[in-house]
């Protein structure tokens, strides 16, 4: 028999030699997980909030997240591109940059047009606005609703209403009463979609049930038209009360 002391008898605990992303990006890209499925947790991307790096691969940001609280090494865990900063800095960095630029015109009430813009804020500007893209990418909600505001509005970037309803979008699809609320405006005026006042009435409603005054107040005139629904004078007087006791 070969005999050992206690000390070699203790289990040794096992010694990572390379960090979580090391071993990621080890593997094929297409190995180890399915299209459809976030890489590090291997479960469905429709099962949370979905983030888009800027390399164009896709991941839970809840799972990249855990990542950058754990510290290991701030690249893509498929290519090792590096990771932008979290989606929180990200827009709340470019918001100042917005609120400063905006504050030479005037202030943050005032409209602030693209071709007012001199050079050198179009520079400063582009770069809130990619600031903010990234932020959404990664879910940010917030930067979603308000690159979709931007966009309806023409507020610091050419004007686009369908970049403004791909945003609003995705914000409504997270739970935003604001964007559910704009996404139902821009299916009412058919600005950026094609007029649809069905589909209006179903955003109004998801939003008004949240306590959005506006939403509330826009689905009881839908209701007194009779657009999207049956005309209906008592649900109408239902919503504008409601929009009217939160001061609408």
């Amino acid at each position: 028999a070969v005999c050992v002391t206690p000390e070699e008898r203790r289990p040794k605990p096992k010694i990572l030699e390379t960090s979580i992303c090391d071993q990621m990006s080890a593997r094929a890209p297409d190995a180890g997980y399915s299209d459809g499925e976030c890489p590090i947790c291997l479960n469905s991307l429709s099962g949370g909030t979905l983030c888009t790096l800027p390399c164009k691969h896709e991941f839970h940001g809840e799972c990249l997240e855990e990542l950058r609280k754990q510290g290991v090494q701030q690249v893509c865990p498929l290519c090792r591109t590096t990771l932008p900063p979290g989606p929180a800095k990200l827009f709340e960095d470019a918001a100042c940059m917005f609120v400063r630029i905006h504050g030479s015109h005037g202030g943050v009430e005032k409209t602030c047009p693209w071709k007012s813009l001199t050079a050198a804020e179009k520079k400063n500007m582009s770069q809130a606005i990619d600031m903010w893209t990234n932020a959404a990418n990664q879910g940010h909600i917030r930067a979603q609703h308000s690159l979709g505001i931007m966009y309806r509005d023409g507020e610091g970037v050419a004007k686009d209403l369908k970049k403004a309803v791909r945003w609003f979008r995705k914000a409504s699809d997270q739970g935003s009463a604001q964007a559910q609320y704009n996404l139902g405006t821009t299916y009412r005026e058919g600005k950026g979609v094609d007029q649809d006042y069905n589909e209006a009435v179903r955003w109004y409603r998801r939003a008004a049930n949240q306590g959005d005054a506006n939403a509330q107040f826009s689905l009881g005139c839908m209701y007194r038209e009779g657009k999207g629904v049956a005309q209906d004078c008592n649900e109408a007087v239902h919503w504008y009360r409601k929009a009217a006791d939160q001061g609408d």
